[in-house]
Parts: structure tokens; C-alpha cells; sequence
């Protein structure tokens, strides 16, 4: 019974050791000094915000602001600049397909002067249009105010007014002038199923020739300058739309125009 309790005995201290050996060790520096574990651990703590209430500091830098929207335009001028913009779409197409074919019977078949025909009888029709509409675009211009310009250079804003001013000045010269040679030419001008009738040709005259061929010259090269207009506005639109991220569409667009202004006045 002895050996039994004795042998016994000496098994529970060999337990005992076996398990103390393969317990971890705090490391050395922490047993030698307890003040410098705590200063490490204090050291190393995440960094607080006093303004945040004690919630840890983030790294991630805020989010940029917005882009700047641009305020809307009125809605008349939303609606007669697409209309008007449509118009000009087909009046430079149809000039320009008709302006590709010779108006020479000994150089051009019946068929194709004919189309020619119907081409200029479009394009001079468009050109009705856009008189009647830059009368009513011009006074709301002045009626309604413009929207302010974007942040941008100072060349920015000089090329914009530049070419608004261009636009403007051969919307009202091109449809004047197509309208003056046609009446001066006694041939009258089109309009879709209608026609405006011309000088009476007993009135044609060399004062009157000079008009034409006045009008006439300058039409075909203020023509050409707006062919060079049109594209230039619409790449200055994306320009500013794709890589600058102003909603210039949206304050052209009439049925965004007060979710547009709204959304400028919180910038």
C-alpha cells in the first residue's frame, strides 16, 4: 500500500513538471521591466480623434468635391436651341450633299440634278425656319438671364464667348442672306410646299444683280465657316461633359432643367 501511494505520488509530480516545462514564457524584456511592455503597448495603440468622441483615426483621405454644375438655361431657350440646332443639322446636310454635284446638265444626268433640286429645295426651306426662329431666340436672350460660366481659364471662357458670338452671327446672316439672293434673283425661295416669290423679273436690274451676287458670295462663305462651327460646338460640349465632368447637357436639357438648377445652388 505504501509503494502504491508512493509511486503514485512521484507520477502526479512528473505531471505537474512536465506540464510548467511546456507552458509559454513571457519574453525576457517583460519580465525584467514591466514599465517598458506598458510604454510599448501604449506606444503602439491605435491614434484617437478628440472631435470624433474617441473613435479611431482613419487614414483614407476625404473624398474630393463634386464637379461644379452648370445652372439651367430657361426653358424657351432649351426649347429653340434644339430646334434650332436640329434645323441647322439640316440645313448644312442638305447644302452640303447639293453643293457635292456639279449644276451642270453636261455634267450631271437628269436624275441626279434632280435630286440636287430637292437637296437645295430642303436647304433653303430649313433656312425659312431658322429666320423664323432666331427672331423669338435673340429676344429671349436678352429677357432671360444667361447662366454664369463655369471655373475655368480665362482662354476657356474667351474661346466660348468667341464662338457663341460666331454661331449667333451666322444663324442671323445665313438665312438673311439666303433670303436676300433668292428675292434678288427673281427665282423666289421655297418653303416645304410653299414658295416666297421673287423679284418680278421687269424689276431686275444691275443694282439688283449686285445684291444677288453680294449675298450670294458671302452665303456660300459664311457656309463654309459654320460647317467648321457646328462640330466645334458639339466637340466643346463633350469636351466639358466627358473630361471636365460639367453638365453642360443637362442645363440644355428641358425636362432636367429644374433637378439641374437645384442641384448648382448646393454646390
Amino acid at each position: 500500500m505504501l509503494r502504491t501511494r508512493t509511486l503514485l505520488h512521484a507520477m502526479t509530480r512528473a505531471v505537474s513538471a512536465a506540464a510548467v516545462a511546456s507552458a509559454p514564457r513571457p519574453p525576457l524584456a517583460t519580465l525584467a521591466s514591466p514599465s517598458l511592455a506598458a510604454a510599448r503597448a501604449f506606444a503602439t495603440r491605435p491614434a484617437t480623434s478628440a472631435a470624433s468622441g474617441g473613435e479611431t483615426a482613419s487614414n483614407t483621405p476625404p473624398p474630393p468635391p463634386p464637379p461644379p454644375q452648370a445652372e439651367a438655361w430657361s426653358r424657351p431657350a432649351q426649347i429653340l436651341h434644339w430646334a434650332m440646332g436640329f434645323t441647322i443639322v439640316g440645313l448644312v446636310g442638305s447644302g452640303w450633299l447639293a453643293g457635292q454635284i456639279p449644276n451642270d446638265p453636261e455634267k450631271t444626268d437628269e436624275k441626279t440634278l434632280a435630286w440636287r433640286s430637292t437637296m437645295m429645295h430642303y436647304h433653303e426651306s430649313f433656312g425659312l425656319l431658322m429666320l423664323a426662329a432666331i427672331v423669338p431666340r435673340i429676344a429671349i436672350r436678352f429677357m432671360h438671364k444667361a447662366p454664369k460660366q463655369l471655373p475655368g481659364p480665362a482662354w476657356e471662357h474667351l474661346a466660348g464667348n468667341l464662338s457663341h458670338a460666331a454661331l449667333y452671327g451666322a444663324m442671323i446672316f445665313m438665312p438673311v442672306s439666303g433670303l436676300a439672293f433668292g428675292y434678288y434673283s427673281c427665282w423666289g425661295v421655297p418653303f416645304f410646299a410653299w414658295n416666297v416669290p421673287g423679284l418680278p423679273k421687269e424689276q431686275y436690274d444691275e443694282r439688283a444683280k449686285a445684291i444677288e451676287d453680294f449675298f450670294y458670295t458671302n452665303h456660300h462663305r459664311v457656309g463654309q465657316v459654320l460647317e467648321y462651327l457646328v462640330p466645334l460646338h458639339i466637340g466643346a460640349v463633350g469636351y466639358h461633359h466627358l473630361l471636365r465632368g460639367h453638365n453642360l447637357l443637362g442645363r440644355m436639357n428641358p425636362f432636367a432643367a429644374k433637378v439641374v438648377s437645384e442641384t448648382a445652388k448646393k454646390v
